[in-house]
């Protein structure tokens, strides 16, 4: 019990970083663009993490016009999980929170040559 109300609070400050960080561009696709917060736990070792922001180019169905996600990369097998996404009504995740999802995925290796596998790269210094 203690672990989950440990772990509950880690994820809540983490929530609450990316309100403050400064986003920076990288790429730009026909759906939106994708930016990422460089104050989070991104050198933790083996595990870092990192919040990126997607800012779509026509809102989604459920009104989503911008959403962030927070993704936690394993260095040592180069695999990626999710472990929050947030969508918001507004771009750069301003306006109100219309999507919450705070389940984390199961670990997954990634496509070669794609935007995630780009991530494991950029976090692991792979390349």
């Amino acid at each position: 019990m203690r672990f989950a109300i440990s772990g509950l609070s880690l994820v809540l400050c983490l929530a609450s970083i990316p309100a403050l960080a400064e986003w920076t561009l990288i790429s730009r696709g026909d759906k939106g663009d994708q930016y990422f917060a460089d104050l989070v736990n991104r050198k933790a070792a083996q595990y870092p993490s990192i919040w990126i922001l997607t800012n779509y180019l026509e809102p989604l169905p459920n009104s989503v016009r911008s959403s962030k996600t927070l993704y936690q990369v394993n260095c040592y097998w180069g695999t990626i999980r999710k472990l929050a996404d947030k969508g918001f009504d507004g771009q750069m995740a301003e306006g109100n929170a219309v999507q919450s999802n705070d389940v984390t995925t199961p670990w997954r290796y990634v496509d070669p040559n794609t935007f995630l596998a780009t991530l494991v790269d950029l976090l692991c210094d792979t390349k």
